[in-house]
């Protein structure tokens, strides 16, 4: 059944009470084609009484309110986190600044003054997903007294944990939106997966090490694969930053990789200079031009800013832009770069 009435952003009225249109164009403008698909109603989600509706409108309608303002409830929020690309969706960093405390205070204290959307129900769908990363991104046994956060504390067996009975509703909450019947509202079947299992593997860890091992507490911070992660983005980067890549990439940039550890260059870690045609160490370098300086009372008097030498001549220039030429013994070096400051 389409629709009698256009009720999507920026839709041009072209029709009256009486004559009623059956078809509306979607916009060229890719930004305004995007938010008349966000806004049409999903024929298949109907709300009931039990059931909760969490909106990213809300929180982009939040962004355009305090665009020009100074001071910001949504404090860190960017249009990049709201309207991210395909490739963008895959950055942590801009995920954090959407799911976000700050965004879930904003929303409570604008949502009833501006009447925001759904903005409680948003409010507190971000605020379990904050409570989980709060509670599993834990490194140091006293980050939760630094944030006097009782959330960031490290976790423990006790059946009165505040932290472990957070991460078993987690999964239940996990598990009853994963049979939610419906297309829409949904995550991906891959991240439902990773979400419980990662959960669930947190808990048996946890009660693994303090029960069968006798550890006071489980830093679930440390349980990560960011060294993996990174070497992935190295093979993705050298593959042509393309985000899938086939086997053979992988063995060519994992082979080139090794290379570059094995073979390291002591020019890594020091500057080098080239003194007729051998390298030398660029500390050494520079003790040499401070004797030409101190042989060259005339060039003393200001900074040696360029200097070129071939052999046993050397042709300075002073910051007064003079060029002199002078013949000192033991300055036959010659510089790797041309432009040299004091």
């Amino acid at each position: 059944m389409m629709p009698y009435t256009c009720s999507v952003p920026a839709c041009r009225g072209n029709y009256d009470a009486e004559n009623k249109v059956h078809v509306f164009g979607f916009p060229s403008d890719k930004d305004l084609r995007d938010k008349w698909l966000r806004a049409i109603p999903r024929k298949d989600f109907t709300i009931t009484n039990n059931s909760k509706a969490t909106s990213l409108n809300s929180v982009r309608k939040l962004y355009d309110l305090e665009s020009s303002n100074i001071l910001k409830f949504g404090y860190g929020l960017t249009r990049k986190a709201l309207w991210p690309t395909n490739l963008e969706r895959q950055s942590v960093k801009l995920a954090l600044k959407l799911l976000n405390t700050n965004i879930v205070h904003a929303l409570r204290e604008l949502g009833i003054k501006y009447n925001l959307e759904h903005y409680e129900q948003t409010a507190e769908f971000i605020n379990i997903i904050c409570t989980w990363w709060d509670i599993v991104n834990v490194k140091t046994p006293n980050k939760g007294k630094a944030k006097n956060n009782p959330m960031c504390e490290p976790l423990t067996s006790n059946s009165s944990d505040k932290k472990l009975i957070f991460l078993k509703q987690f999964v239940s909450w996990l598990t009853r939106w994963e049979n939610f019947d419906s297309n829409n509202g949904r995550l991906s079947k891959e991240t439902f997966l990773a979400a419980r299992h990662t959960t669930e593997a947190f808990i048996e860890i946890t009660n693994y090490c303090t029960q069968e091992l006798k550890k006071p507490y489980v830093l679930l911070g440390k349980i990560q694969t960011d060294k993996l992660e990174s070497r992935f983005g190295q093979y993705r980067s050298m593959a042509g930053d393309q985000y899938h890549i086939s086997i053979r990439q992988i063995y060519e940039t994992e082979s080139k990789l090794r290379l570059c550890h094995e073979l390291k260059l002591a020019s890594h870690k020091k500057e080098v200079a080239i003194e007729n045609g051998s390298p030398r160490w660029y500390d050494s370098f520079l003790k040499q031009a401070g004797l030409l300086q101190s042989r060259w009372p005339r060039l003393a008097r200001g900074r040696i800013h360029r200097f070129r030498c071939q052999g046993m001549e050397c042709v300075a220039t002073r910051v007064g832009g003079r060029n002199e030429d002078t013949n000192v013994p033991g300055a036959s070096f010659r510089g790797r770069q041309d432009d040299k400051t004091e």
